[in-house]
């Protein structure tokens, strides 16, 4: 009996391990389910930022260029005018600036230029409309090439403000 007592303890026990087996595999089975569903959602969702990074990309480009075309535009607008407030005093001295006021002229005007082109260059690129690549690959070297010309034009200016400094130097010196 004591034989019997002992199998249908042992048994008791098997039987009960295999019940809190049954009930741990549909707990693991469930947590399986929820991490594959989290898992298809944070794909999708990370599939979403991609997909609005990249309608972005081209408008996030375009407020850099933006500003960095604004920050060229302000410096050089402050050292032209503090070369014709240096003309201004030259010629207070009876100094000939002819030649240094039409430098500053010229830069003014090239500025302008400059100007013209960084604000069209941004607007090229802020019409480049978010599609496949390669429906907007022309578009989008079309903008990088004006860019390039405003990038170009704004070098001129500063190439035309160090005329005008040899060009004040010139006029200290007489």
């Amino acid at each position: 009996m004591t034989h019997k007592l002992l199998t249908a303890a042992a048994f008791g026990t098997v039987l009960l391990l295999q019940t809190s087996s049954l009930a741990q595999a549909s707990i693991f089975s469930d947590a399986k389910e929820k991490f594959l569903e989290n898992q298809a959602e944070r794909q999708e969702n990370r599939e979403e930022r991609r997909g609005e990074r990249r309608d972005n990309i081209l408008e996030n480009i375009a407020d850099r260029v933006e500003k960095r075309f604004a920050k060229h535009e302000e410096k050089l607008n402050a050292w032209i005018s503090r070369a014709e407030t240096h003309a201004a005093k030259l010629k207070e001295k009876g100094k000939t600036v002819t030649e240094a006021e039409a430098a500053i002229a010229t830069a003014k005007t090239d500025l302008a230029t400059a100007k013209a082109l960084g604000a069209d260059a941004v607007a090229q690129l802020r019409a480049v409309e978010p599609a496949d690549w390669s429906e907007q690959k022309t578009a989008a070297q079309a903008a990088k090439e004006a860019v390039k010309k405003a990038q170009t034009a704004f070098g001129q200016v500063l190439k035309d403000l160090k005329t005008v400094v040899a060009a004040l130097k010139t006029a200290a010196k007489s």
